[in-house]
């Protein structure tokens, strides 16, 4: 599939070399941004079937979510715990690496057994050896069938779960977003994450919302949302999958557009980076930012494979230490202009 082509760098704009002439006729056509992207859905796509608007089960999904319109949907206000510049990823294997943490995150998996039943913060808490004081924020990432089998019928007791939880923050569904998708079931994946936020905010859950983009429009509708919706002042993005270096480029320009269409209070959590570099150009951008990275984990887990627990504790203090000081250092340094 052709590569994307970017005119300028900052998002306004992107094209590729070929004419969409079959976008004109689509209902989606000045929503979906199709026109100006590479995953523009040809009658040919190799992915017809996915939110693809020849395909018959394209339209009763789109009517079940109200509209590809974000503006229906409307946020509730939420308090949130504060945030700090780097946010350790962990999975609760209970070797106490929490235990001089004053915050955490989890991921879905983690928070449901292998039965399928969820388990409640404190539990978490008690495996991680956290503090009584600390706090636990569970973000709602994770593999495409996990969070696909959340959407299906099983949605509503995977919230009504959460709810009971007892997590001091929850992140909206991170629904995966891919630029080789066509373009109307990317901007399917970005509304239903959106609505379950809003699901999960009825049900007294602190939730915050997560995004993920595909082309320079889903940039200006999140921007929008978020101006319509002064309270809310925190959202995720995932940039887990963004490893290559391409894909790592666009997920940074599409950052620095969404900084500056967006309100400039907005607090930024984004999983996935972990070197250094990445993590700089990031607070290039804006210091209203966190980020949440399994680094620290993953390292306790494969260097201390050999090792007891005591060991694994030692590598992880020392691993989130290296990434606290980066991002303090990267905080420091001026904006972007």
């Amino acid at each position: 599939m052709a590569k994307p082509v970017w005119v300028r760098g900052d998002l306004e704009q992107q094209g590729t070399l070929e004419s969409r002439p079959y976008c004109t006729e689509c209902s989606a056509n000045n929503v979906c941004g199709a026109q100006l992207a590479h995953n523009a859905c040809r009658p040919d796509n190799h992915l017809l079937g996915l939110g693809h608007p020849l395909d018959e089960s394209t339209w009763p999904r789109l009517r079940e979510i109200g509209g590809w319109e974000l503006s229906d949907i409307i946020a509730l206000p939420v308090r949130l715990p504060a945030l700090p510049a780097h946010l350790p990823v962990v999975e609760p294997r209970g070797i106490g690496v929490g235990s001089d943490r004053p915050i955490l995150a989890v991921t879905l998996k983690d928070a449901f057994d292998a039965s399928g039943s969820a388990i409640k913060a404190r539990t978490l808490r008690a495996r991680l050896h956290l503090r009584s004081d600390a706090k636990l924020v569970l973000l709602c990432t994770g593999p495409d069938r996990l969070l696909a089998r959340a959407l299906d019928h099983s949605l509503p007791n995977l919230l009504d779960a959460i709810a009971t939880g007892g997590f001091d923050a929850v992140s909206g569904l991170a629904t995966s977003i891919y630029r080789d998708y066509p373009a109307m079931e990317n901007l399917l994946s970005l509304k239903e994450g959106l609505l379950t936020c809003r699901q999960m905010q009825e049900r007294g859950i602190p939730a915050f919302p997560m995004f993920g983009f595909s082309t320079a429009l889903d940039i200006t509708r999140v921007a929008k949302w978020l101006h319509d919706n002064p309270c809310v002042r925190t959202i995720g993005l995932d940039f887990q999958d963004a490893k290559a270096p391409l894909e790592w480029a666009f997920q940074v320009n599409a950052f620095r557009s969404l900084v500056t269409a967006g309100p400039k209070d907005i607090h930024y959590l984004v999983k996935g980076p972990s070197a250094e570099r990445r993590i700089r150009s990031l607070f290039k951008l804006t210091k209203q930012l966190t980020i949440a990275t399994q680094q620290a984990d993953m390292l306790a887990t494969l260097r201390g494979k050999l090792f007891p627990n005591k060991a694994k504790r030692w590598i992880f203090t020392r691993e989130c230490k290296r990434l606290d000081r980066t991002c303090a250092d990267a905080k420091s340094v001026s904006i972007e202009d």
